[in-house]
């Protein structure tokens, strides 16, 4: 479409463009993310608990299959919460988009606690509390687990302080108080 055909480029400035897709990129990415880190720490746990046969081999069955079973709802709770809040991020992000600025400062409030969040996960790591719930003590998380966790930290941290610095810049605001949509 061109401007020829009645729609208006000039109208929605780049920053609010960029932090659209910023609100509709990063949480599915970072939902992406954490199916993988699931996946990593299934294969570590069916690693470390297959049974080696002999006089323990259902002792580490039951305790192969305890494990699995918390991690399992564990993951389905943590997919259900991400994809929800995915949701919400997209629905916001486009209603920002179209120039509400209710949906502005909710994600701006959403993003600022997940720089929160990101800040704290990359200073102590989130995975402090894992193997305390899901699994023995003696289990260890792989490497691959903890630079996934620190890639998703520091992907909300550098995407969301990003998001926030584009929808409050001079002309998002300037956007927002008389673009289209502020009257809703």
């Amino acid at each position: 479409m061109s401007s020829a055909q009645g729609v208006s480029f000039g109208a929605r400035p780049v920053a609010v463009e960029i932090g659209f897709w910023i609100a509709v990129v990063v949480p599915l990415l970072v939902t992406v993310v954490d199916v993988v880190g699931f996946t990593v720490v299934k294969a570590a746990v069916d690693g470390r608990y297959r049974w080696a046969g002999g006089s323990s081999q259902e002792a580490m069955y039951e305790l192969h299959d305890a494990v699995n079973g918390v991690m399992f709802y564990a993951f389905v709770l943590s997919a259900v919460i991400h994809l929800v809040l995915s949701g919400l991020w997209m629905v916001f992000g486009f209603a920002m988009r179209d120039g509400r600025n209710w949906a502005r400062i909710a994600l701006v409030a959403l993003a600022s606690l997940w720089v929160l969040v990101s800040a704290v996960g990359l200073i102590r790591g989130d995975t402090e509390g894992f193997t305390d719930v899901a699994a023995p003590s003696s289990f260890e998380l792989p490497a691959s687990y903890f630079v996934l966790d620190h890639v998703e930290s520091a992907l909300g941290l550098l995407a969301m302080g990003s998001f926030i610095a584009l929808v409050l810049l001079k002309q998002s605001n300037r956007y927002f108080s008389g673009g289209p949509g502020t009257s809703a």
